[in-house]
């Protein structure tokens, strides 16, 4: 799972363009993947991972190891997840559209 996350803060760097998207004040997002924990940390200034001391978060998406995977990957969106109830999003709507923008964004993507 590290990796996937490893991947995505990659992408988040070399995407200036969604700089603009980032929150002037940070958010932190939790992800819980059965007894694991990730905090995804974004705001302007940077972005990184956290793995110990995630503290209070402000949106948690609780999933299983595959629907992550799918998620961090841009495979699916955030929204449809929430739909077909393949995970458990605890925080406000504007923060989850926020995620599903930059999940969306920042996936791999062929060019022809």
């Amino acid at each position: 799972m590290d990796s996937f996350f490893e991947r995505l803060i990659q992408e988040l760097d070399n995407r200036k363009h969604l700089n603009a998207l980032f929150p002037n004040r940070p958010i932190m997002i939790k992800f819980v993947c059965d007894k694991e924990e990730w905090g995804l940390y974004i705001s302007k200034n940077s972005c990184s991972i956290m793995k110990k001391d995630i503290g209070e978060s402000n949106l948690e998406i609780h999933a299983s190891k595959p629907i992550l995977c799918h998620l961090l990957n841009g495979h699916i969106r955030l929204s449809q997840l929430v739909k077909n109830n393949e995970l458990t999003l605890y925080g406000s709507y504007r923060l989850s559209l926020l995620l599903e923008s930059i999940l969306w964004l920042s996936k791999d993507y062929q060019i022809a």
